[in-house]
């Protein structure tokens, strides 16, 4: 099956393997929703992949990196902040 066809598939809509998610610049899009699923816990998708470069301020943050050598690198153009 192609991907269009799983995602209109009675057996997959039926076994609630298909969630909405909603992407802050494209709006809500049906998408495969986890495949862990436990008896008293409600296992989601918690929402769309990150945009690139959308954590690399906290991610260099946590790494050591100061504000100001963020500010320096984004001075040089290393990266889209």
């Amino acid at each position: 099956q192609s991907i269009m066809d799983v995602m209109d598939d009675p057996q997959v809509k039926a076994n609630d393997f298909l969630t909405t998610v909603e992407h802050p610049t494209f709006g809500p899009y049906q998408t495969i929703d986890t495949p862990l699923k436990f008896g008293r816990s409600d296992v989601k998708a918690r929402g769309a992949a990150p945009e690139p470069g959308q954590h690399t301020e906290e991610v260099l943050l946590e790494a050591g990196y100061t504000w100001d050598e963020l500010a320096r690198l984004r001075e040089l153009g290393v990266f889209g902040l």
